[in-house]
């Protein structure tokens, strides 16, 4: 797994607090659930979630996968080993 991806996603989570999958297959990063796995195995902890069509979280469509069907990883804290 190359690096890049996985320091892209942990500077979105550390930016933001989450990251989709949508944002994700923009800037053509198509692993984002084997880069989760990987962060889960460095003692992340995520909640996840189904974002349906036209319920936006975060007040915009702009935002998080532009109100169309996406699937948003919430960081919730690192755990140390």
């Amino acid at each position: 797994m190359k690096t890049s991806q996985i320091n892209f996603v942990k500077s979105e989570l550390k930016k933001n607090g989450y990251i989709s999958r949508n944002h994700c297959l923009r800037v053509h990063l198509t692993r984002l659930g084997a880069i989760i796995n990987h962060l889960i195995a460095d003692s992340y902890v995520f909640h996840n979630f189904s974002k349906k069509p036209n319920s936006n979280r975060w007040g915009r469509k702009e935002d998080v996968g532009y109100g169309k069907n996406d699937f948003v990883y919430t960081l919730r804290n690192i755990k140390i080993k």
